[in-house]
């Protein structure tokens, strides 16, 4: 069979199909007849694209082809590239500088003992700690500078209609506008010290694990810095609801009706995006408590846990600032409430700058590294508080 003769009978069969239906009146046996004849025109498609097929694999096993020639210096190998070898070159004579030693065979020696330089296992493994979920819930204000921002709270929520007479002019009713100063504080990480040796050696990308460590530094201080504050730019958010709370109906306890107050206690206007704010140690104290028919008061979400939603306590969600105190008298272990409205942090781009100190150690034969950060914060209490807290009795 070849291409071009199969090619022209398919074009004869399509064409005399085509001229049987071309009338107005066509009839059941010309139906046929064309049904007939689209069979066999589907039948040479098929002899088509098999001779193609076979056109196309003799094409490809009679091609000749020639292995690319490798440039000076450099092996067939695609692995073996000069990069790729200079690698291993480097890597010997660090073992060599280390261990004193060029290679190593089949040895036989003393008591059949062989020296082993100590490596490093890939793996790190680190002690973990949480620094909880009070960054991701307030309000982060990121900025290019340090200068001083002003921020304007408004508060309107005593004005609203009032009757007037016709031919008298209406009373000037102007909003509670205040103004706060939004500024920043320096902070700094600490310095790392670590042996150069340790930064050619290690298995690890040590100034990665270096970076990791240093942003977990900012974000565990920068968390109890809002739980907190300090005695400059950075206030603590409890001013943010130093004036709306309650004290627990049991002394030392938290229970069901506390939970109930609370959502009665705060704003309406605050609860579309309220959560509850607890730590680890006052989770597990609410998941053993039911109401008055057994059922509990935390209804976990598992699937979402590893993101940070652990569940919900009467229809709002639950998530872990471990800075606040577990429950005991005194303590407030519980916030309720829209916290991007009650407080803002503040950090200047890039947020943590990481510093590499190749001078300063030289001497000792270490490197240095540092991170550096300036933040602020203010709770931005505009008059009616955005968070209630629960005080143990």
């Amino acid at each position: 069979m070849e291409i071009k003769s199969l090619t022209e009978k398919r074009n004869k069969i399509m064409s005399d199909a085509t001229a049987l239906v071309a009338g107005e009146n066509v009839t059941a046996e010309q139906r046929t007849q064309f049904d007939s004849m689209l069979a066999d025109v589907t039948a040479i498609d098929g002899d088509i694209a098999r001779v193609q097929a076979a056109d196309e694999y003799r094409a490809s096993i009679n091609k000749a082809t020639n292995s690319p020639r490798p440039n000076p210096g450099e092996s067939n190998d695609v692995h073996e590239s000069v990069e790729v070898r200079s690698a291993q070159v480097k890597q010997s004579f660090r073992n060599y500088l280390r261990t004193g030693q060029i290679e190593i065979r089949d040895l036989t020696v003393a008591n059949s003992g062989v020296m082993i330089p100590t490596l490093f296992n890939p793996s790190v493994f680190e002690a973990q700690k949480s620094y909880g979920q009070i960054y991701d819930l307030v309000n982060v204000m990121k900025t290019d500078t340090g200068d001083p921002i002003k921020l304007v709270l408004d508060n309107d929520t005593n004005n609203g209609l009032t009757s007037v007479t016709v031919g008298t002019n209406a009373s000037e009713v102007d909003p509670s506008i205040t103004g706060l100063t939004l500024q920043v504080d320096n902070f700094t990480t600490g310095v790392i010290r670590i042996d150069n040796g340790l930064l050619t050696d290690a298995g690890f990308d040590v100034e990665a694990f270096i970076r990791d460590r240093f942003a977990n530094r900012f974000f565990r201080g920068a968390s109890n810095l809002i739980i907190n504050g300090n005695a400059g730019a950075v206030q603590s958010i409890t001013t943010a609801y130093n004036t709306q709370g309650f004290t627990s109906a049991t002394t030392n306890k938290l229970g069901y009706v506390d939970f109930a107050t609370a959502i009665g206690t705060l704003d309406p206007a605050y609860q579309p995006n309220a959560v509850w704010a607890m730590s680890n140690a006052t989770l597990g104290y609410v998941i053993g408590l039911t109401d008055t028919a057994g059922r509990p008061l935390f209804l976990p979400n598992y699937g979402d846990a590893s993101g940070g939603f652990v569940g919900t306590i009467l229809g709002r969600p639950v998530k872990l600032v471990t800075q606040l105190p577990a429950v005991a008298t005194g303590n407030v272990p519980v916030l309720f409430g829209d916290f991007k409205q009650a407080y803002t942090f503040r950090q200047q781009n890039p947020g943590l700058g990481i510093l590499r100190l190749n001078e300063l150690f030289a001497a000792g034969y270490e490197t240095g590294f540092v991170g550096f950060a300036r933040v602020g914060g203010l709770a931005t209490n505009a008059g009616v508080s955005p968070i209630c807290a629960i005080t143990i009795k």
